[in-house]
């Protein structure tokens, strides 16, 4: 929810045309001879109510009118003078904005118990929207795709797709919340790219993935305000080769497409495999925190994940590769 303000000093040789005030990099109070206006460009799917009033004092807010509009269409919310009354020399807007339910998206991320349990209209399950509709526009590099455009021969078993059914520390049953890679017939000289461009840090004897990279970013809304953390791993490759290679990655800022690894581990079990692994965080996490998986949390999941237990605190879940433009 956004409030803008604009004082604006109206005389004979201005009156006749129309005038753009930037009261934000996304909004815009315009003033013609008779009217005030917010403008805005929309943004595909958001639905949109703005209200106004002349003076911030207790009177309520007026003129609410929710609009879906199309991606880049401008909109003008007039404040017009009745008959007679002075021009009105300034206004206060309100723009609310209300992004499609993530739960309702064609693939489904794994969203926390808390998305699901929240009411429609929580503060938290909008902020969980607004987080998904921001991640949904990033569109992923393969990461196993060269800087020539070439793909290696690779699979991704059913039992290692995102969403397969398994055992995990001891549950009868959890949700895999990644894809499992395998490249020809076991190779482990694989080169591995950035899905996205970010941070990358990398962790040594993690449980569950042994070695592992982490790609994270913030992702920013159309006002440049952070709502949310990508990361996405790179589990169970080898760092120490890599680093006896060169390839030293820590702390390094990448590219969407550059070389990020090139060692699978071949130690693995089921043999060696990239695990790929998106997590979306919450603007105020770190993006390094654990939040799924076994008994250490003990909050049941819920919507169309029936298995597994989170941390209710931290995180929005996990993503699934398709919702980025990848296809395994």
């Amino acid at each position: 929810m956004k409030v803008y303000r604009k004082s604006i000093s109206v005389s004979a040789a201005v009156v006749a045309s129309t005038i753009f005030l930037a009261a934000s990099a996304a909004a815009f109070i315009v003033h013609t001879n008779d009217t005030l206006y917010l403008s805005w460009s929309g943004e595909s799917n958001v639905s949109y109510k703005v209200e106004h009033k002349l003076e911030m004092d207790g009177i309520a807010w007026s003129n609410a009118s929710p609009a879906i509009i199309g991606t880049g269409e401008m909109v003008l919310h007039p404040v017009t003078n009745s008959v007679g009354e002075p021009f009105p020399k300034q206004a206060f807007f309100r723009l609310d904005k209300n992004y499609p339910d993530a739960a309702g998206s064609s693939i489904q991320d794994m969203l926390t118990p808390v998305f699901y349990s929240a009411l429609t209209n929580a503060p938290f399950r909008a902020e969980v929207n607004r987080f998904a509709y921001y991640a949904g526009r990033e569109q992923f590099h393969h990461p196993l795709e060269n800087p020539a455009g070439e793909v290696p021969s690779f699979s991704a078993p059913g039992w290692g797709e995102f969403g397969a059914t398994k055992p995990v520390r001891g549950d009868p049953q959890s949700y895999h919340p990644a894809s499992d890679l395998y490249v020809s017939s076991g190779e482990t000289n694989v080169q591995l790219y950035a899905a996205h461009s970010g941070v990358i840090s990398v962790y040594r004897d993690a449980d569950k993935y042994r070695h592992y990279l982490a790609i994270s970013k913030d992702l920013v809304d159309v006002d440049g305000v952070v709502v949310g953390k990508l990361s996405t791993l790179y589990a169970h490759i080898d760092l120490d080769l890599d680093e006896a290679d060169g390839l030293l990655m820590n702390g390094q800022t990448v590219a969407k497409g550059d070389l990020v690894s090139q060692n699978l581990y071949s130690g693995t079990m089921g043999g060696p495999h990239l695990h790929f692994e998106i997590r979306y965080y919450r603007a105020a996490d770190t993006g390094e925190e654990e939040f799924y998986g076994g008994p250490l949390y003990s909050e049941p999941s819920s919507g169309p994940w029936l298995y597994g237990y989170w941390d209710p605190q931290v995180g929005y879940g996990f993503a699934h590769p398709g919702n980025h433009g990848l296809v395994f």
